[in-house]
């Protein structure tokens, strides 16, 4: 059936309705069935209510998963060099680097880094106070399509009397740096960069303002999450992976086993939304030699428990609102054996700054921001 197509429906005591057809779909949901279909009409919720026996709640689907939204085209990627400052940068992850309990003086240190450097930018800053925690969101208007938004965060909460450098200093440190350079230019899109609070206590920073930009019908068309970019090994067999996970991505794991194993590269998880924009990020990555490989998950994947291992940093906090999302990762506890400061009070396994690779993290910035001045291009 067609666009603006009108079918009629006959139920079984004989009453009739109509529905027009469209290219948004709709979808009908309870706690354990979602259906969908090309179409919206008052009367489907009662007759789901009737078949099933339950509640149902309905809306319109924005994901592109079903192949019906607008298709993007695809324009040549431009590769150019970036002025980054990589003694900022390095700055930045020693800075934040210490013990951060919630409440402490350097989490609030912390929170002021991220809060006055976008402001300095001239970013609108935001404490997003959502009663545990508190978000520190940088809004950079666009001047063509201000409510099309792009995002780019981290979260710079740590594990408790853990220095955390690569989780997450390299992290919030590249988003301000990824910041600096995107704010020298204006853009068609809104940007929003956005240091999340409360990560390591189930991403509930992140969930919370997904949540309510989702509720404010806000349109995010891409989010990137900064999941430890710092720490790489040289090492053969350096890189392990999820239980199963060679089971679901068999080619990438095929690459991975030619290359021995070694922990030299940076992961990209997304869903098959984010697809365009992680295209232009891999294609940039091949340019800049920054070695790079992708799980991509399907649209119902991304949120099955089944991959709770691909799940488990801020950008499934956007995965379960429907919004397309790509984190950048250097794999924690698959690669840096002082991830969570190695679980142990023993301080040869901190996770410092002197750990980390300040090349590669710098690649991970340019490769990030080059791909977002591209997803904020109004075409």
């Amino acid at each position: 059936s067609s666009d603006g197509e009108t079918i009629t429906i006959q139920q079984d005591d004989g009453s009739t309705f109509s529905i027009t057809l469209s290219n948004t779909p709709h979808f009908y949901s309870s706690d354990n069935l979602i259906i969908l279909y090309m179409g919206d009409t008052p009367e489907v919720t009662l007759i789901l209510e009737q078949l099933y026996g339950q509640q149902f709640a309905g809306g319109t689907s924005t994901s592109q998963c079903l192949n019906v939204t607008e298709e993007i085209q695809a324009f040549p990627v431009e590769n150019r060099e970036v002025s980054l400052n990589a003694d900022q940068f390095r700055s930045d992850v020693e800075f934040i680097s210490q013990a951060r309990p919630m409440g402490s003086d350097h989490y609030l240190a912390v929170q002021a880094l991220c809060s006055e450097r976008l402001a300095s930018l001239g970013f609108e800053v935001e404490h997003h106070d959502y009663g545990s925690g508190t978000n520190i969101i940088g809004v950079k208007q666009g001047v063509k399509s201000p409510n099309r938004r792009v995002l780019l965060s981290a979260h710079y909460d740590a594990v408790d009397s853990c220095p955390g450098a690569d989780d997450n200093a390299s992290g919030i440190a590249g988003v301000l740096e990824a910041a600096r350079i995107l704010s020298l230019e204006s853009h068609d899109k809104t940007l929003v960069v956005a240091c999340w609070d409360e990560e390591e206590k189930g991403k509930l920073g992140s969930t919370a303002y997904a949540t309510r930009e989702k509720e404010a019908d806000k349109d995010i068309e891409i989010a990137f999450v900064f999941e430890m970019i710092g720490y790489t090994s040289n090492e053969e067999n350096s890189q392990s992976l999820p239980p199963g996970i060679d089971l679901r991505f068999p080619d990438e794991i095929a690459k991975l086993a030619d290359n021995k194993f070694i922990g030299d590269f940076i992961l990209t998880v997304s869903d098959e939304d984010a697809g365009h924009h992680r295209s232009t990020l891999s294609e940039l990555a091949v340019l800049n030699e920054l070695p790079i490989f992708n799980f991509e998950l399907t649209c119902i994947e991304k949120n099955d428990e089944e991959f709770a291992n691909l799940q488990r940093s801020d950008h499934s906090s956007f995965w379960q609102q429907h919004y397309p999302s790509i984190m950048l990762t250097d794999t924690a506890n698959y690669r840096n054996p002082y991830y969570h400061c190695g679980s142990s009070d023993a301080s040869d396994l901190d996770d410092i700054p002197e750990h980390l690779n300040y090349e590669f993290g710098m690649k991970v910035i340019k490769v990030t921001t080059l791909t977002i001045e591209e997803a904020l291009i109004d075409r």
